[in-house]
Protein backbone atom coordinates (compact mmCIF):
# COMPACT_ATOMS: atom_id res chain seq x y z
CA UNK A 1 0.00 0.00 0.00
CA UNK A 2 1.21 3.47 -1.02
CA UNK A 3 0.36 6.42 1.26
CA UNK A 4 1.70 9.85 0.29
CA UNK A 5 0.38 11.97 2.64
CA UNK A 6 -0.23 12.49 6.54
CA UNK A 7 -4.34 13.79 5.31
CA UNK A 8 -4.18 9.98 3.56
CA UNK A 9 -2.65 8.33 6.67
CA UNK A 10 -5.23 9.65 9.05
CA UNK A 11 -8.19 9.55 6.53
CA UNK A 12 -6.99 5.39 6.19
CA UNK A 13 -7.32 5.54 10.31
CA UNK A 14 -9.90 7.06 10.66
CA UNK A 15 -12.02 4.28 8.15
CA UNK A 16 -10.33 1.41 9.82
CA UNK A 17 -11.92 2.65 13.14
CA UNK A 18 -14.85 3.20 11.49
CA UNK A 19 -15.25 -0.16 9.48
CA UNK A 20 -14.17 -2.13 12.60
CA UNK A 21 -16.95 -0.48 14.97
CA UNK A 22 -14.27 -0.06 17.95
CA UNK A 23 -15.35 2.10 20.38
CA UNK A 24 -13.57 5.39 20.96
CA UNK A 25 -10.67 5.37 23.05
CA UNK A 26 -8.70 8.64 23.70
CA UNK A 27 -5.15 7.39 23.83
CA UNK A 28 -3.04 9.77 25.08
CA UNK A 29 0.94 10.44 25.19
CA UNK A 30 1.39 13.70 25.99
CA UNK A 31 1.43 14.11 29.79
CA UNK A 32 0.50 17.91 30.21
CA UNK A 33 -2.22 17.83 28.30
CA UNK A 34 -3.57 14.65 29.95
CA UNK A 35 -3.33 16.23 33.75
CA UNK A 36 -5.38 19.27 32.66
CA UNK A 37 -8.22 19.99 34.38
CA UNK A 38 -10.45 21.67 31.39
CA UNK A 39 -8.77 18.54 29.28
CA UNK A 40 -10.15 15.56 31.93
CA UNK A 41 -13.67 17.69 32.15
CA UNK A 42 -14.24 18.10 28.37
CA UNK A 43 -13.52 13.82 28.06
CA UNK A 44 -15.98 13.33 30.86
CA UNK A 45 -18.91 15.64 29.30
CA UNK A 46 -18.39 13.81 25.96
CA UNK A 47 -18.40 10.31 27.92
CA UNK A 48 -15.09 9.22 26.45
CA UNK A 49 -13.13 7.00 28.28
CA UNK A 50 -8.87 7.96 28.31
CA UNK A 51 -6.31 4.95 28.30
CA UNK A 52 -2.86 6.15 29.33
CA UNK A 53 -0.45 4.00 28.29
CA UNK A 54 3.20 4.09 29.56
CA UNK A 55 5.70 4.33 26.45
CA UNK A 56 6.88 1.61 24.76
CA UNK A 57 4.18 -0.60 27.07
CA UNK A 58 0.63 -1.07 24.89
CA UNK A 59 -0.13 -4.04 27.54
CA UNK A 60 -3.39 -1.83 27.80
CA UNK A 61 -4.36 -1.83 24.24
CA UNK A 62 -2.26 -4.69 23.56
CA UNK A 63 -5.96 -6.71 21.42
CA UNK A 64 -6.78 -4.03 19.35
CA UNK A 65 -2.52 -3.54 18.62
CA UNK A 66 -2.82 -7.15 17.67
CA UNK A 67 -5.59 -7.03 15.34
CA UNK A 68 -4.22 -4.00 13.39
CA UNK A 69 -0.96 -5.62 13.44
CA UNK A 70 -2.73 -8.69 11.57
CA UNK A 71 -5.12 -6.50 9.40
CA UNK A 72 -2.01 -5.13 8.06
CA UNK A 73 -0.24 -7.97 7.34
CA UNK A 74 -3.30 -9.48 5.39
CA UNK A 75 -3.81 -6.43 3.79
CA UNK A 76 -0.15 -6.39 2.36
CA UNK A 77 -0.76 -10.05 1.12
CA UNK A 78 -3.99 -9.90 0.24
CA UNK A 79 -3.84 -6.37 -1.87
CA UNK A 80 0.13 -5.65 -2.53
CA UNK A 81 -0.82 -3.30 -5.12
CA UNK A 82 -2.91 -0.45 -3.10
CA UNK A 83 -2.68 2.71 -4.35
CA UNK A 84 -4.78 5.14 -3.82
CA UNK A 85 -7.29 6.23 -0.86
CA UNK A 86 -10.03 4.73 -2.32
CA UNK A 87 -8.39 1.21 -3.33
CA UNK A 88 -7.08 1.28 0.07
CA UNK A 89 -10.51 1.52 1.77
CA UNK A 90 -12.06 -1.44 -0.40
CA UNK A 91 -8.67 -3.15 0.93
CA UNK A 92 -9.38 -2.84 4.29
CA UNK A 93 -13.13 -3.74 4.13
CA UNK A 94 -12.43 -7.03 1.87
CA UNK A 95 -9.79 -7.92 4.30
CA UNK A 96 -12.00 -7.79 7.20
CA UNK A 97 -14.61 -9.50 5.38
CA UNK A 98 -11.80 -12.33 4.72
CA UNK A 99 -11.01 -12.34 8.45
CA UNK A 100 -14.47 -12.74 9.79
CA UNK A 101 -15.59 -15.53 6.92
CA UNK A 102 -12.75 -17.05 5.25
CA UNK A 103 -9.91 -17.22 7.58
CA UNK A 104 -9.97 -20.33 9.59
CA UNK A 105 -8.34 -19.73 13.02
CA UNK A 106 -6.26 -22.09 14.97
CA UNK A 107 -7.27 -21.17 18.51
CA UNK A 108 -11.09 -21.84 17.16
CA UNK A 109 -10.70 -25.46 16.20
CA UNK A 110 -10.31 -24.21 12.32
CA UNK A 111 -13.37 -21.85 12.36
CA UNK A 112 -13.89 -18.68 11.72
CA UNK A 113 -14.31 -15.41 13.92
CA UNK A 114 -17.87 -15.07 12.25
CA UNK A 115 -18.65 -18.70 13.02
CA UNK A 116 -17.47 -18.64 16.49
CA UNK A 117 -19.55 -15.41 17.14
CA UNK A 118 -23.02 -16.82 15.26
CA UNK A 119 -22.18 -20.20 17.82
CA UNK A 120 -21.89 -17.44 20.69
CA UNK A 121 -25.40 -15.66 19.95
CA UNK A 122 -27.27 -19.14 19.99
CA UNK A 123 -26.11 -20.32 23.64
CA UNK A 124 -26.61 -18.72 26.58
CA UNK A 125 -23.18 -19.47 27.83
CA UNK A 126 -20.83 -19.48 25.00
CA UNK A 127 -17.71 -21.36 25.13
CA UNK A 128 -14.36 -20.15 25.68
CA UNK A 129 -11.56 -19.67 23.50
CA UNK A 130 -8.44 -19.04 25.82
CA UNK A 131 -5.39 -17.40 24.32
CA UNK A 132 -1.92 -19.07 24.82
CA UNK A 133 0.10 -17.16 27.68
CA UNK A 134 2.81 -14.73 26.32
CA UNK A 135 5.29 -15.30 28.47
CA UNK A 136 6.71 -11.62 27.40
CA UNK A 137 3.55 -10.06 28.95
CA UNK A 138 3.92 -12.30 31.92
CA UNK A 139 7.70 -11.56 32.72
CA UNK A 140 6.54 -7.73 32.18
CA UNK A 141 4.14 -8.39 35.09
CA UNK A 142 6.48 -10.15 37.17
CA UNK A 143 8.71 -6.99 36.85
CA UNK A 144 6.31 -5.08 37.66
CA UNK A 145 5.55 -7.03 40.89
CA UNK A 146 9.23 -6.99 42.14
CA UNK A 147 9.72 -3.82 41.24
CA UNK A 148 6.39 -3.26 43.87
CA UNK A 149 8.31 -5.42 46.36
CA UNK A 150 11.58 -3.73 46.34
CA UNK A 151 10.07 -0.56 46.56
CA UNK A 152 8.49 -1.67 49.68
CA UNK A 153 11.36 -2.49 51.19
CA UNK A 154 12.95 0.45 50.53
CA UNK A 155 10.33 2.19 51.97
CA UNK A 156 9.25 0.43 54.69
Amino acid sequence: MIIKSSLQIREFYNLFLEIVHIYLIVYVHIYLIVYRPGFAARLKSLDITQSMSRVSCCIDNGCEESFQGILKDMMSILYPDTDSLESAQEAVRKTIEYYMNEYPQERFGGRTAAEVRAEAFKTEIPPEYPIKPNLRIEKFWDRIAQKRVNRQQFVG
